[in-house]
């Protein structure tokens, strides 16, 4: 959806936004409203009115979208399964454990850098 706003060249309305992802508009009300809490989009009142980013694409990225629609808190949080049951290992032998947010990946990409739909170069490239 931030996708598709962001490659629009006038504010996208919400029952188009809708149509186009095949969601119910009360779904995508609640994912606009985050997504404009977190200062990624905004809504342009009037007859041609719809939603457009708050700022440049390329300032956004995939995992600001990810945390104003999910929040920040991990998609995943380890129970450590290994250390449980019959064959359970005790946690000094196991390998250290891997940091609960590995966004930092995600916020090196901004959105201006996916390719639109049908964009079959790649990003950065001018050909």
């Amino acid at each position: 959806m931030i996708v598709v706003v962001s490659a629009a060249e006038r504010p996208v309305p919400a029952v188009r936004l809708a149509e186009l992802h095949d969601v119910s508009s009360s779904y995508l009300a609640k994912q606009l409203q985050a997504l404009s809490r977190a200062g990624l989009i905004r809504a342009a009142q009037g007859y041609a009115g719809g939603y457009e980013l708050a700022r440049p694409a390329d300032e956004i990225t995939v995992l600001d979208v990810v945390e104003a629609v999910d929040g920040p808190q991990p998609a995943f949080t380890c129970t450590e399964i290994r250390q449980r049951g019959p064959l359970a290992t005790p946690p000094e032998v196991l390998p250290a454990a891997v940091p609960d947010r590995p966004g930092d990946v995600g916020r090196r990409r901004g959105l201006a850098r996916i390719p639109a739909r049908g964009d079959r170069r790649r990003p950065g490239s001018d050909r």
